[in-house]
Order: C-alpha cells, then sequence, then structure tokens
C-alpha cells in the first residue's frame, strides 16, 4: 500500500469514528439495500429492504431482487 492510500484510509477511519449515532445509522440510506430471503403465503421469497428498514418490495429469487434495487439506484446487498 503506498503513502499516500494508508493517508486516505486513516482520513476516512478518523472520519467514521467520529460520526454521531445518528449520522451513522443514516450513512448509506440513500444508496444501500439488503435482500433477505423470507416466507410469505407459505413460499420462499427475496424481499428488498431500504437501509433504513423500510420493505421495498418482494421478489421470486434474489437475483430478481438484487435487479428490482439497482434498477432504482441502490447497491444491493445480501443477508440471512
Amino acid at each position: 500500500m503506498t503513502e499516500h492510500n494508508q493517508g486516505h484510509r486513516d482520513t476516512v477511519a478518523a472520519m467514521l469514528r467520529n460520526l454521531s449515532h445518528q449520522d451513522f445509522k443514516d450513512f448509506g440510506t440513500e444508496l444501500m439495500a439488503y435482500v433477505k430471503p423470507v416466507q410469505k403465503d407459505g413460499r420462499a421469497v427475496y424481499a428488498l429492504y431500504a437501509a433504513d428498514g423500510k420493505l421495498l418490495g418482494v421478489q421470486d429469487s434474489a437475483s430478481l431482487a438484487v435487479a428490482m434495487g439497482r434498477h432504482n439506484g441502490l447497491e444491493p446487498v445480501s443477508v440471512q
């Protein structure tokens, strides 16, 4: 790692350590979503949630839920 990269990482780490609880809670809210397997009407489906926990939609497959998130400008991550 170069000195520049290490300095940048240290700066970012310091900024993150100084976030308030509310800032940390809101961090990435408009950019990220998560895909989680759930049961609906007795069948396995995949729910897409906003970073703040709001349900955005349900799809039959994880790949469709990810595509739905990306189509709406979000970067989905999978959780179990």
